[in-house]
């Protein structure tokens, strides 16, 4: 299985992103709808809710993180020589990226930092008419997931098999560097917290470009290397989807491939996002548009999409800091009427949730409905959304009431008749 062409643009972002689907760009372009890159730059045309003030800084701002682990800047104007340089308390960079859209990024080059030289973000190919934008920073100090599902594996926890390969020390952190001999294995071994399907990514740096071959619990693929422009100028590139089973202990194994010479790679980490459960949503015409468990992104750490047909619905959901997300491309503009169908076990009910889309909010309290597998329709209100284009949909709890929150089948958008 081969990444193809997938890292000019990120769909995804999850957070988020984010996370991330990896797609050629073409395909990506298709999925940004009425954006395009240069108008979905355009911070005024974003369509999300920042609800944090930012500290201020000479190129814009930094809002308070919502996640470990997890930055957002605000860059209102160009910088000198497309560097953005970082406050020095950005440290451990593991991805850098542009957000174009609810559901689009794209990667940006990025330099972890040190002490005597902080973290930088290269705006390369961004103009005056882009901004403002909104850059997302992750981070990382150690392997692990944090909240939100992400799972990072740093370089100084990953073993190293071979001659040539080894962990350099530096002062913005360690990365495996002198990577020139093609026989050379890094590994890591790790056992994540649930099942489900997670987009997989390599920090990166290196002059030329080379191939490398990344295993994955018996799934294999194949990506370039892209030339970064500096042994110490890294890029997060995306490798492919893939699907966890189960549970069990998982080794990501990466390796040179086919024939060169020179610098295999310097790596930094390798990150496990997760990613939409199935295929893409769009809408037909003014049809309303359905978004199932099945094809929901669980930023979470046990909360899971439940495939048997018996359930068929986001369940385990335990941990009041896992969230689920939809993507979906909307062909008419206007105001809906949302709904959801959940389930919630007996003496379970109450949770407070938070339903969010294009920068509006909605809440409701989970009733009981006397079984997790017996579910009832919670009406959400309505939404207006102004344009053709790509949106995120998310459902977050505010606050846990008992053991459980609740089990999510799918929510719906209708248009309201005019």
């Amino acid at each position: 299985m081969s990444a193809g062409a997938g890292y000019g643009l990120r769909w995804g972002g999850g957070r988020g992103l984010i996370g991330a689907t990896m797609k050629p760009i073409s395909a990506l372009i298709r999925r940004a709808g009425v954006w395009g890159l240069a108008g979905a730059l355009a911070g005024s045309n974003l369509g999300w809710a920042q609800t944090n003030a930012p500290v201020k800084t000479a190129w814009g701002g930094v809002h308070p993180a919502t996640a470990p682990g997890e930055t957002t800047l605000e860059v209102s104007h160009l910088v000198p020589n497309d560097r953005l340089v970082l406050p020095g308390e950005i440290v451990g960079i593991t991805e850098a990226r542009v957000r174009l859209s609810p559901t689009t990024t794209r990667p940006l080059y990025w330099s972890a930092g040190a002490e005597s030289a902080p973290a930088t973000v290269w705006l390369t190919g961004l103009h005056r008419e882009h901004f403002p934008l909104r850059v997302e920073v992750e981070t990382a100090a150690k392997t692990g997931q944090v909240p939100g599902g992400r799972i990072s594996l740093l370089a100084h926890e990953a073993q190293i098999q071979g001659t040539g390969a080894r962990l350099v020390a530096a002062p913005a952190g360690e990365f495996i560097g002198d990577w020139t001999n093609r026989t050379d294995v890094v590994q890591w071994d790790y056992k994540p917290s649930r099942w489900g399907r997670y987009d997989l990514s390599l920090a990166v740096a290196g002059e030329g470009e080379a191939e490398l071959v990344v295993e994955v619990a018996g799934q294999k693929f194949t990506v370039k290397r892209p030339p970064t422009g500096g042994a110490d100028r890294y890029q997060t590139i995306p490798v492919g989807r893939l699907y966890l089973a189960n549970e069990q202990r998982i080794s990501v194994r990466v390796a040179a491939g086919g024939a060169g010479t020179g610098l295999v790679a310097n790596l930094k980490a390798a990150i496990l996002e997760p990613a939409p459960e199935g295929a893409d949503i769009r809408q037909t015409g003014a049809e309303p548009i359905t978004l199932p468990a099945s094809q929901a992104i669980t930023h979470s750490v046990t909360m899971r999409y439940e495939p048997l047909p018996n359930k068929n619905c986001l369940g385990f959901w335990v941990n009041a800091k896992d969230w689920a997300e939809w993507y979906f491309q909307l062909a008419q503009a206007g105001t809906y009427s949302a709904k959801i169908s959940l389930g919630c076990g007996k003496g379970q009910g109450g949770s407070e949730i938070e339903v969010s889309l294009d920068g509006q909010t909605r809440t409701f309290l989970v009733p009981d409905t006397g079984d997790y597998h017996t579910h009832t329709w919670v009406d959400l209100g309505e939404f207006r959304l102004a344009r053709a284009a790509d949106y995120a949909l998310s459902v977050k709890p505010i606050k846990k009431k008992a053991g459980a929150i609740m089990d999510i089948e799918s929510v719906v958008l209708t248009p309201v008749a005019k």
